[in-house]
């Protein structure tokens, strides 16, 4: 099982045909020419796509290239393609269909699908209706889908309606159109920072997604959008290929949060927090205001900028903004493997070979992605720093790298603020908090 990252980090043509609907599940790279027409005994019926490859058709193996390892895939009502055997998935209804000795179980592979293969039993979907129900380092149960999905802590979007739910001072926004991407998930809106997870935009019209010089396809501003065909004369140096359809169906899609804070802060008030850990910069959200605390000092940064240069916008007054990927991609020659290749909008070959035409840095919206590419990411940090003196808690005084906490002789009072709203600075103090990146 694969489930999708993020999905502008996942390969472009890959998510787009997940989003038209049709499709019988993820994507396929083998690039057998005779399948272009979609004739074959085994070929799905219905109009194609443009694609510059496409998997062939097939009703036996012996309508394939055995002789390199081929074979002939079934995919059921979605047709039979000839692909690397070790890719051909094999059906199941219990765990006594697969070679147990070797690991293997029946598991379920996607959450819009009943469908259940072969498989690692480590790599199957681990469904769950509370967090003890996962097994794992950092594993969550994450309730933004249909049921229940085990996923690592940083990879669990908060749920939201409105940005104001979300942790705004870390860059989150509420994203109301990542279900456009993946119909599983259920949750109004997910709270994703876009420095590492961009939110989908909706379009209607290509006009819509000028700013980007991207494509409106079936409602997402996307890179690049499959043309349907009836044969490939309907395409453009491109060939029309009916069996896209032959694959598993979707995992769902996984959304990077950055880096996350989870778990229970130790002390459940702040008098006792102060008591054993000293009231200030050990114990967030809790402070000694009541009495004559005071924030002093001067802050290191002189603006924004300069907070977004050495202090990653982590300044209290300064905000981090959508960022932008610039530069020359690497060439597709510079990929030796499919899914780096394909992840660049290359082509792989049959030979092992990346070839094309590699997506401009433009399409790459995450920091990690686009540097990837050999492209340069920046983000604005703007705002203004606050000064010192208008800091009235320790806790967003020792945030402003310069500011110092004066505590007054008052006991410590506040409420601990909890694992899941602490900056990533602030998680490695709270006994209890656990960091993931």
């Amino acid at each position: 099982m694969s489930f999708s990252k993020a999905w502008l980090a996942a390969p472009a043509l890959c998510v787009l045909l997940v989003l038209i609907g049709s499709l019988g599940g993820g994507c396929s790279s083998n690039s057998n020419g005779g399948g272009s027409s979609g004739s074959g005994s085994g070929g799905a019926s219905g109009p194609g796509i443009c694609l510059s490859a496409c998997d062939k058709p097939c009703g036996s193996d012996n309508d394939c290239d055995t002789s390199n390892g081929e074979l002939c895939c079934d995919y059921g009502s979605a047709g039979k393609v000839c692909q690397a055997a070790k890719s051909c998935p094999k059906f199941c209804g219990s765990d006594t269909d697969c070679q147990t000795s070797m690991g293997q179980a029946c598991e379920k592979v996607s959450l819009s699908s009943p469908v259940t293969v072969c498989e690692p039993a480590s790599q199957g979907l681990q469904t769950c209706k509370v967090d003890t129900d996962c097994i794992g380092n950092n594993q969550v149960c994450c309730n933004i889908y249909q049921t229940g999905l085990c996923t690592a802590a940083n990879e669990c979007p908060k749920s939201c309606t409105s940005s104001s739910t979300c942790n705004t001072t870390n860059g989150e926004v509420c994203c109301t159109t990542a279900s456009k991407v993946d119909p599983s998930i259920t949750a109004p809106g997910l709270c994703l920072n876009p420095q590492y997870a961009p939110c989908p935009k909706a379009c209607a019209t290509d006009s819509d997604c000028a700013a980007t010089s991207q494509l409106c396809c079936d409602g997402i501003c996307s890179a690049t959008c499959p043309k349907s065909c009836n044969t490939s004369s309907d395409c453009d140096q491109q060939i029309c290929c009916t069996s896209y359809k032959a694959s598993l169906p979707p995992g769902p899609t996984l959304f990077h949060t950055g880096p996350t804070c989870t778990g229970t802060p130790t002390y459940t008030t702040c008098q006792q927090c102060g008591q054993l850990r000293g009231c200030g910069i050990n114990c967030p959200g809790c402070s000694a205001e009541g009495g004559a605390g005071t924030c002093e000092g001067t802050p290191y940064s002189t603006d924004c900028a300069y907070c977004g240069t050495y202090y990653s916008c982590g300044c209290p007054g300064c905000t981090l903004g959508a960022g932008s990927c610039t530069g020359t991609p690497y060439t597709c020659s510079n990929w030796f493997d499919q899914i780096s290749c394909q992840t660049a909008g290359c082509t792989w070959g049959d030979a092992g070979l990346c070839t094309g035409t590699p997506l401009p840095c433009t399409s790459f919206t995450t920091s990690t992605t686009c540097s990837t590419q050999g492209c340069s990411y920046s983000a604005s940090c703007t705002g203004t720093v606050t000064p010192c003196s208008q800091l009235t808690s320790s806790t967003t005084c020792y945030q402003q790298q310069g500011c110092s906490f004066v505590t007054g002789t008052a006991p410590c009072d506040g409420t601990p603020t909890p694992c899941d709203q602490l900056t990533p600075a602030q998680c490695s103090y709270e006994e209890g908090c656990t960091l993931t990146q």
